[in-house]
């Protein structure tokens, strides 16, 4: 559906891409997470069409995007700025773009409803909130189906309530099974919201797998409970396992494993004469992997 194959990205002698290769199929909802200047903003571009890559191909089904106008119109997008306009009301931006997408005009009351705005929808624009923006701009997004939809933070500068309306639009669009690309640097929603994640810095694609694999594979904290009181010779013996706190009023040993195995761990703990009382593994978060890929990419 929509491909980068070995992608480069340069404005005058800086690179910006790096030899970049994903795609995007039917079902997809891929988290891409990265620091500010990685280049993800610059991949939307060139998926849009909006900018020509340097090298490599940007392949939007079957087409060029930078030169097919029928690849751009398959594509519906959210950017970190609502795009509504602001002289209009709510309910005549929804009439303007069921215009333009030929889309029914009879449905633009319930796509209102369904993003709570219907009671202002004869309000200007201008009037509302950044919140309120949003939730028009991913109105558009239910006039029609597009064959694959981008967004870039979609829940930039929303407050709690705002956050958990957008995500349950976003979880409701998914069910379509339309191919998604989320750019945020909010990790928790991505999380709950995508199925795939492309870790992106300096450029460059660092790691790439479903987010079930992802956090399975990286999962590698441990909460280890004792039945004594933990010797400092033995949080020392620890340190070159990757020992990180002790919580001594529960007797709890946390083990963030970075070198051997968890197997070492209970050995030196079992040669001081400790019985241990429980090992459980942490359950590992994208920003846990986040973090990790960034201190590797340090």
């Amino acid at each position: 559906m929509i491909f980068l194959n070995n992608v480069e990205k340069k404005f005058g002698k800086t690179k910006v891409l790096d030899n970049i290769s994903f795609d995007m199929q039917e079902g997809d909802v891929i988290a891409y997470v990265g620091p500010n200047g990685a280049g993800k903003t610059t991949t939307i571009k060139l998926i849009l069409g909006l900018l020509k890559p340097s090298a490599g191909e940007v392949k939007v089904f079957c087409e060029n995007p930078y030169s097919s106008l029928n690849a751009r119109k398959k594509i519906d997008f959210v950017l970190d700025h609502p795009g509504v306009d602001d002289d209009l009301t709510a309910y005549e931006n929804l009439k303007f773009y069921s215009m333009v997408y030929h889309a029914k005009i009879s449905n633009i009351d319930n796509i209102l409803k369904k993003v709570e705005l219907y009671d202002v929808r004869n309000k200007l624009v201008k009037t509302f909130s950044r919140g309120m923006k949003q939730r028009l701009t991913i109105a558009r997004l239910f006039l029609r189906e597009p064959k694959a939809i981008i967004m870039d933070e979609p829940t930039s500068g929303l407050d709690v309530d705002g956050k958990l309306l957008v995500r349950d639009l976003i979880k409701e669009l998914t069910l379509t099974k339309i191919p998604m690309l989320i750019s945020s640097h909010d990790l928790y929603e991505l999380q709950q919201i995508c199925n795939k994640v492309i870790f992106i810095f300096n450029g460059k694609i660092v790691k790439m797998d479903s987010i079930e694999n992802i956090l399975k594979n990286e999962s590698e904290d441990y909460q280890i409970i004792i039945n004594d009181e933990a010797p400092n010779s033995l949080l020392r013996s620890l340190e070159m396992y990757g020992f990180t706190s002790y919580d001594s009023k529960e007797k709890r040993i946390f083990i963030r494993l970075m070198t051997g195995k968890i197997s070492d761990v209970i050995n030196v703990i079992s040669k001081e004469n400790i019985e241990i009382k429980s090992i459980d593994k942490v359950q590992t978060t994208l920003e846990d992997v986040y973090r990790k890929e960034k201190k590797r990419d340090a």
